[in-house]
């Protein structure tokens, strides 16, 4: 077993190996500058961009936790393809900024508030075939509407790129909010059997929904396909993430009734779920 000081070590060296591969993402700003000021073709800029995040991976990959290492860095890239993207195609490009910094948030996000829960799976990027199979749908449902269906563009698109992004970024926030109320009782795993650091939460952002970074996730789903104009998906992921929540909802606060009995079902009467026509378990 890990010492409490090794543990508090470890975790700062996992943490510091996600941060650190934002230093590739800050130094290929010039080169997106350079690309867009029509001094190199998109194709070369992106070419020494990959350069150098393979050259600071390489060089600096021993000093960090490569597994954290390789995944943020992966990770930053893709935030930089969407950056160099969101000027030609704005709603694509935003779609795949926020993937990545939901992944990259994720983590970091563990690591500061609850690091004792803090893991490769942190970064969600293995979440589930599903999950993987529906970003894949919302990219070529776009491309599907860019170049076949509406070629001049999609009418209103700028009006949907904002409400997206308003849905992105205030259920961003909320699942946030909800990690940092939570702190160390807050996990990505249903936790099965009681834990002597796992706490009730009915505080802060809690007294308003019983499962806030539920909530936050469900709205952030359903905008990032308002933001792309993606009428099919936006039902799949609407649909889906629904029964995906429902049914884990139930399972959820059916252990949290057996852990803390008729605390837990006084705190259901009082505060709803948050997300529309899911009543939890009873």
């Amino acid at each position: 077993m890990y010492e409490p000081m090794n543990l508090e070590l470890i975790y700062r060296k996992n943490l510091s190996s996600c941060f650190s591969s934002f230093v590739p993402f800050f130094l290929s700003i010039p080169f997106i500058f350079v690309c867009l000021l029509g001094r190199l073709s998109c194709y070369i800029s992106f070419l020494l961009i990959l350069i150098l995040f393979v050259i600071h991976f390489l060089v600096l990959s021993h000093f960090y936790t490569k597994e954290v290492f390789l995944r943020a860095h992966f990770l930053t890239l893709i935030l930089t393809i969407g950056c160099i993207w969101s000027f030609t195609s704005p709603a694509i490009g935003l779609f795949t900024i926020i993937l990545s910094i939901f992944h990259l948030s994720e983590y970091i996000s563990v690591g500061l508030w609850c690091p004792r829960t803090l893991t490769i799976d942190s970064f969600l990027l293995n979440h589930s075939p599903q999950y993987h199979g529906a970003i894949a749908l919302a990219y070529t449902e776009y491309f599907i509407e860019k170049y076949f269906l509406f070629p001049n563009g999609f009418p209103f698109h700028w009006l949907l790129i904002i409400l997206g992004l308003l849905m992105v970024i205030s259920g961003e926030y909320l699942r946030k909010l909800a990690m940092y109320t939570a702190r160390q009782s807050f996990s990505h795993l249903i936790q099965d059997k009681p834990n002597k650091e796992h706490r009730l939460i009915t505080h802060g952002i809690y007294n308003y929904y019983r499962h806030p970074s539920y909530v936050g996730w469900f709205w952030w789903a359903c905008g990032t396909q308002i933001l792309l104009a993606n009428p099919i998906s936006f039902l799949l992921y609407l649909i889906a993430t629904w029964l995906f929540f429902s049914e884990r909802i139930v399972y959820e606060e059916g252990t949290l009734i057996r852990f803390y009995g008729e605390l837990y079902r006084d705190y259901q009467k009082r505060v709803p779920v948050g997300i529309p026509f899911i009543k939890g378990c009873r």
